[in-house]
């Protein structure tokens, strides 16, 4: 017998056993960032002061305009001093992170 409707609907409704509201999840060995860790994509945008789609396009580039990165599983981290490298060296400025 197939279920309803209704039945289907409370079911996805249902919480996961891995699901737990963020005040339940234990940060405690995840470490507070710093002068020395990665940037995220946001992060290379505020420092740049350039919009973030810029700063995805400008992973995609080839060539010497290409921003320096990498990739921690599916996502794009920044050297902080990789970046400022590249901003001297594209804009002739020394740019800080506001």
């Amino acid at each position: 017998m197939m279920p309803t409707r209704e039945q289907q609907t409370a079911h996805s409704l249902q919480e996961s056993p891995l699901e737990r509201p963020d005040s339940e999840i234990d940060r405690s060995n995840i470490p507070q960032a710093d002068e020395e860790s990665l940037w995220k994509p946001i992060d290379v945008a505020r420092f740049l002061q350039v919009p973030i789609s810029w700063v995805y396009e400008s992973t995609r580039k080839r060539g010497n305009r290409r921003l320096p990165f990498f990739k921690v599983g599916m996502y794009l981290r920044f050297d902080p001093g990789e970046i400022r490298e590249f901003a001297k060296k594209h804009f002739g400025r020394n740019c800080r992170l506001n």
